[in-house]
């Protein structure tokens, strides 16, 4: 299999943060789908399909609270990129919650604690929804981009918990019909998607126990023909 790799900092995925960059546009609720707009089902047809290779991509997360911070990765259960002339017209990543991990904690009850509570209903509720979903909806070269800055703009929909936003955020990608490679960073707010617990937008006294409500994620995807 030829690589494909696509790279972001969060899917989704844990509830500590960081600010940034990455844009919601809609209010879908809880339990709500948002519907791929017309124009990438147009453009998915007759396209390339590139297959995600899982075994070589994984999300990383960056989450913050007010008196310390957690790095992690999840990983990528399957995917596609849809390539047509030598443009990327839509794809869909699925992540994995089950697989969430912590990289900074080196004490194994610690770790299995936050794991465990990352997986619980105050945050991911993975054993009522196991994954969640990136899809690729709309990707606009970036004119007179640098060298080495994002030059792509990449739209999608981001699904969590079952609510579906759609986001915004830059990619540096490089496309041709058989080999997508990039990266992109990009933040998220876990309020948005149902992910309250320890918000100081939602509860008050919460002191240095206080979650910010962004958080980070990068994608590593690798896919090809």
């Amino acid at each position: 299999m030829k690589n494909l790799a696509l790279s972001l900092l969060v899917l989704p995925l844990i509830a500590f943060i960081i600010a940034g960059c990455g844009k919601t546009e809609s209010n879908t609720k809880t339990g709500e789908k948002t519907t791929t707009t017309e124009t990438s089902k147009q453009n998915v047809a007759g396209s390339k399909e590139l297959k995600v290779d899982a075994a070589a991509s994984e999300v990383l997360w960056h989450a913050e609270k007010v008196v310390g911070k957690h790095d992690g990765t999840v990983k990528v259960k399957q995917g596609v990129i849809n390539v047509k002339d030598g443009k990327i017209v839509g794809g869909t990543v699925d992540i994995d919650l089950a697989t969430i991990a912590n990289t900074d904690l080196t004490d194994a009850e610690s770790n299995t604690k936050l794991v465990n509570h990352l997986k619980s209903e105050d945050f991911f509720d993975v054993a009522k929804f196991p994954t969640s979903k990136l899809e690729i909806t709309e990707v606009t070269p970036i004119q007179n981009a640098a060298a080495g800055q994002p030059n792509y703009t990449v739209k999608a929909n981001l699904t969590i918990r079952g609510v579906t936003k759609s986001i915004t955020f830059p990619a540096t990608l490089t496309v041709t019909d058989s080999k997508v490679t990039g990266t992109s960073t990009f933040d998220i707010d876990r309020t948005e998607f149902g992910l309250k617990y320890g918000s100081g937008k939602f509860f008050e006294g919460l002191g240095d126990k206080m979650i910010k409500d962004n958080f980070t994620m990068k994608f590593n995807v690798t896919a090809g023909i």
